[in-house]
């Protein structure tokens, strides 16, 4: 597949996984992704995840990419209070509440952490 026939498909997702691509294309071969991200047109997010450099342009793309790469969660504390102008800090780091383990990431998009809660 080239790069381009890629990038229309799926440039309107925001974010697309590996098995996004495996439906669209079952031959698709995946190393094409190594080649593209060395070149600086994708961005590797996490585990399989990832995103084209346009979406940095994207206001409030980390809200989006948050919920994304790690599910379920949802955006919670000092990044919701920042967004809504509550509290007048910015908020380098993107906190999300959910019920899996407790994690961090970082990646070209910023820091995304991860706080485990009860069901």
């Amino acid at each position: 597949m080239k790069y381009i026939d890629f990038k229309n498909k799926f440039i309107n997702l925001g974010c697309f996984n590996i098995n996004q691509i495996y439906a669209f294309d079952p031959d698709f071969n995946r190393n094409n992704l190594t080649y593209w991200q060395k070149k600086g047109w994708l961005i590797y997010l996490r585990n399989g995840f990832y995103a084209f450099p346009e979406l940095k342009q994207e206001i409030n793309s980390q809200y989006f990419l948050a919920n994304k790469i790690y599910k379920p969660s949802y955006v919670n504390l000092q990044a919701a209070l920042s967004y809504y102008e509550i509290i007048p800090e910015s908020v380098v780091q993107i906190t999300n509440v959910t019920t899996l383990k407790t994690k961090s990431f970082e990646n070209d998009f910023g820091q995304f952490y991860y706080k485990s809660i009860k069901s």
